[in-house]
């Protein structure tokens, strides 16, 4: 095992740590769950969104949010990999203990 330290500002810090506690994680397992994905995935596992993009005010403006060029290839993707056969399905209590490694 490794250490990270990183420096963050509190506001954003508190926030995260609330956001993931609302689905059960903790820092260091959302940062595990993160480097995890980033790997398998070769890339970020999110599009960042910009400013103007969060602020949507329309639903033309939110949808073009989620089906943007990326996430479509992405999900295209994703669907491929369904269709070969390369996906690995966990239950939550086996994804804790895959992440613990």
């Amino acid at each position: 095992m490794t250490e990270l330290t990183i420096q963050l500002d509190e506001t954003l810090k508190a926030d995260a740590e609330t956001v993931f506690g609302q689905i059960g994680l903790n820092v260091s397992e959302a940062v595990k769950l993160f480097f995890t994905q980033t790997v398998l995935e070769r890339a970020l596992p999110f599009t960042p969104l910009n400013e103007k993009a969060e602020n949507a005010e329309t639903d033309d403006e939110a949808y073009d949010r989620y089906f943007n060029p990326v996430n479509l290839a992405r999900l295209k993707e994703s669907e491929e990999q369904v269709k070969r056969g390369e996906v690995i399905t966990f239950t939550i209590e086996e994804w804790e203990e895959y992440t613990k490694c």
